[in-house]
């Protein structure tokens, strides 16, 4: 079980993409109810993951914040949209935040099985000279019982 983590960032000028930076590097998590916890740092923010395991339900709960000189270059309100598959197909689960501060920290959650998962959230946030940056961020995770 694994959790595989990348962003990529890039800024739009004029209707044409323009690259920032390139896919930062992987980290690994397992999520047991041994170990229900992930915190890690991407080159453009923090992002945090629990697995809350209860009797009749489990409970995904994760954040995410911009690093302070990625969120610094934003010249107005941030807009996020996450969204998530189970075993490869949506399940219904879709969060946004709309006009928050680049520097916010976005928290969310849903109700879970033991499966397969991919978590994918987009930060759009205007930049100087007319552009807008965007960030994806792609966390794929598995929650077992074992």
């Amino acid at each position: 079980m694994t959790i595989r983590e990348h962003s990529k960032s890039w800024a739009t000028s004029k209707g044409e993409d323009e690259p920032v930076t390139k896919t930062a590097s992987a980290a690994t998590h397992f999520f047991t109810p041994q170990a229900p916890d992930y915190r890690g740092n991407s080159q453009y923010g923090h992002f945090t993951a629990q697995v809350k395991y209860g009797s009749s339900s489990i409970r995904f709960l994760w954040s995410h914040k911009l690093n302070g000189r990625t969120a610094g270059t934003a010249t107005g309100p941030m807009n996020e949209v996450a969204t998530a598959t189970q075993n490869g197909r949506q399940f219904g689960y879709r969060d946004t935040h709309r006009s928050v501060p680049a520097n916010y920290l976005i928290h969310s959650s849903f109700k879970a099985k033991t499966a397969h998962y991919v978590l994918k959230s987009v930060d759009k946030f205007p930049m100087a000279g007319n552009r807008t940056r965007t960030i994806n961020t792609v966390f794929e995770f598995t929650i077992t019982l074992i």
